[in-house]
């Protein structure tokens, strides 16, 4: 087993900062040893997305003990294929950009201290949805400045908070939310602006009821009314009435009831549009920057910008042909005789 000091140790040897160290020599590939960093990102992608899947199909996989030890144990399934050093504690200060993760010795005791707060996530089940977003939106934070894998934190964090939404009676649907508008997202809450997480995460987070069926039917028939409770009759409906008062008339001169238009929810609201399936996922950390920002940044707060060649349409105003004198004379005759057409 490799023994992970310095930062050195976590790269192949002869490509300090080029390739990180991997095992899919042993786990994947037949012997074949990784070199190419973006064949290991594509082959890591691909295997943390399996073990995702599994762990979503059987979350019995990793214990749900919601403590710093969770957190590691899921970093650790996620990436057991890929690194060696899989659900450890980087030993390391890392940055990204112009932002410094917590200190390698503060690790533990910053993740204990964000799970202080967090506290059994069951307990979100008994209050308000937005002081479950708020403690949401803190842990999320949390997480996020204290970066506590060399690789992998994105994955893992977002992973770690479905699993705090599901105990709580949420499920959150990351796929609603494009990778740039995330990453912008949580640069600005590390550097304490965390709005726009909020609002994202407001958006995405929904009670389970709404996206289970069998618990949405059984929510359904615990509000159905018990057996021989009679029907509420609706009060009778009054027929609309004219400008000048009274019902609208038919053709033999009888009143008759227009009933409303019935309301639903796509006549009211437009139902929101799923965004399209994208993956977001956290670059590789370095040990010094490399100058810039992480891009997509600077992408997500570009203004929209107007085609000057979009003018509006020019209305058109038609003026109604002059009807002519011998209709002009017959309608002085009979207010009420249709007009005729002009020769």
């Amino acid at each position: 087993m490799t023994l992970f000091e310095n930062w050195g140790d976590y790269w192949w040897p002869g490509q300090y900062e080029e390739c990180l160290r991997n095992i899919l020599h042993d786990t994947t590939t037949g012997g074949r040893e990784i070199h190419d960093p973006d064949e290991l990102e594509r082959i890591e992608r691909r295997l943390t997305t399996i073990r995702a899947a599994q762990l979503i199909h059987d979350p019995a996989h990793v214990d749900q003990t919601f403590t710093p030890g969770h957190y590691h144990a899921l970093h650790r399934w996620l990436f057991q294929d890929v690194y060696e050093w899989a659900g450890l504690p980087r030993v390391v200060t890392t940055l990204k950009g112009d932002s410094r993760f917590a200190d390698p010795e503060d690790i533990d005791r910053l993740l204990a201290l964000v799970h202080e707060n967090l506290g059994d996530p069951a307990r979100f089940q008994r209050v308000p949805r937005g002081e479950f977003l708020d403690a949401l939106t803190r842990t999320f934070t949390g997480l996020l400045m204290i970066h506590p894998h060399l690789e992998g934190n994105g994955r893992t964090s977002r992973l770690y908070l479905q699993q705090i939404a599901a105990r709580a009676g949420y499920q959150i649907e990351w796929t609603q939310v494009p990778a740039p508008v995330l990453v912008d997202a949580t640069i600005d809450a590390f550097r304490l602006e965390p709005d726009a997480l909020q609002h994202i995460l407001r958006n995405i987070v929904h009670p389970l009821h709404d996206t289970d069926p069998a618990e949405h039917l059984r929510q359904r028939m615990r509000e159905m009314p018990p057996p021989g409770t009679p029907a509420p009759h609706a009060p009778p409906m009054q027929p609309p009435q004219q400008p000048g008062g009274g019902a609208h008339p038919t053709s033999t001169g009888a009143p008759t009831t227009t009933a409303a238009p019935r309301t639903t929810l796509s006549d009211s609201e437009p139902a929101p549009s799923r965004r399209p399936r994208e993956t977001v996922g956290a670059r590789r950390s370095r040990a010094a920057p490399r100058g810039g920002r992480i891009p997509g940044e600077a992408s997500y707060r570009a203004q929209r910008t107007v085609n000057p060649r979009a003018q509006p349409a020019t209305q058109v105003q038609h003026s109604p042909p002059a009807p002519h004198a011998a209709s002009r004379s017959a309608h002085a005759q009979s207010p009420v005789q249709p007009a005729r057409s002009a020769a």
